[in-house]
């Protein structure tokens, strides 16, 4: 990967706060008041994860820290980067890519001076690749595609998501489809022996699929509106669902012919998930933003199997 600290300056159109700060206090916080969604914006509790080797994964913090986690143990590791002040990361994902360990954030701007928003790809060594999201927008979801070196973004404001190259800040970014009859694009997961990508719909009960190979769109109903995060579980050929606003986990064929939304897991403990992904020994982790913890769930006994108070380490980073 080329290395980079931090992107040029580049001259670009400011967003208005009505355009980006509001919008994107309501995707972080999407079942607070307005007033609260600006005032907690950036807390320190779990808000995305998604499985980096092996056992291990990153955890992203609202503040945009990020650390590793033993999946295995429930171990909380070392702060592996602090996303720059100027930006508020909202998803990540993770994987490697021609042998390469990264990390990618979707950044967007905390200002409304600086309207640009950001796929940022960090590797275990601290290199950095910038690439510049030119199509102006609030970012969500992120999805990786590790064969092809390629990660999607999706922009919740113009409803289009865009592949990006992996390790080439000099590549623009590629439109792959753009969904009008979207309310607002979030949350996304990818399948990758099929190269199907499914993207959420923030503001209806519905989510897409989107083929890869033909840009082909189909919309599939699951009657949920507050999504905040998908994981693709590629052995059972399953999609589950963090249901914010039920304050639940879901798990849905969206394959099938008539796809059916069943509960994976029904727990007080459970306030706010924001984060879910599938670990290799297919259990699940979900990161509660509320609760300031991660679970690990059991899919097949539905039930959780392990809380894991989030208080990460201090770092001097």
């Amino acid at each position: 990967m080329a290395q980079s600290r931090f992107p040029a300056l580049m001259v670009a159109a400011s967003f208005g706060l009505a355009m980006l700060c509001v919008p994107l206090a309501d995707i972080v916080h999407a079942r607070q008041t307005p007033s609260a969604r600006i005032a907690t914006s950036y807390g320190s509790g779990p808000v995305a994860l998604s499985v980096l080797q092996d056992g291990e994964a990153v955890v992203l913090q609202a503040d945009g820290q990020a650390y590793t986690l033993n999946m295995a143990t429930g171990a909380i590791g070392p702060q592996i980067y602090r996303v720059p002040a100027g930006y508020q990361a909202v998803d990540i994902a993770s994987g490697r890519v021609s042998g390469n360990l990264v990390t990618c954030f979707s950044l967007n701007p905390r200002s409304s001076k600086d309207g640009r928003s950001f796929v940022l790809q960090v590797t275990p060594d601290k290199r950095e690749v910038w690439t510049w999201l030119r199509v102006r927008g609030v970012y969500v979801g992120l999805a990786l595609e590790p064969a092809r070196g390629v990660a999607y973004a999706a922009n919740s404001t113009t409803n289009e998501v865009y592949a990006v190259t992996i390790g080439n800040q000099n590549v623009a970014p590629r439109r792959v489809a753009a969904i009008p009859s979207a309310v607002r694009l979030g949350a996304m997961a990818i399948a990758p022996a099929t190269r199907r990508l499914y993207v959420a719909d923030m503001g209806a009960p519905r989510l897409y699929t989107i083929e890869l190979a033909t840009g082909a769109v189909r919309t599939v109903d699951v009657g949920v509106e507050e999504t905040r995060a998908l994981a693709w579980d590629g052995q059972r050929k399953r999609l589950f669902i963090a249901d914010s606003g039920h304050e639940t986990v879901l798990v849905v064929d969206p394959n099938a012919r008539a796809p059916k939304v069943e509960r994976v897991v029904s727990d007080k403990r459970l306030r706010d998930p924001a984060g879910v992904t599938v670990a290799p020994d297919g259990t699940l982790w979900v990161a509660d933003e509320a609760g300031r913890s991660l679970f690990q769930v059991s899919a097949e006994a539905r039930s959780i199997t392990r809380t894991v108070r989030w208080a990460p380490p201090k770092s001097a980073m």
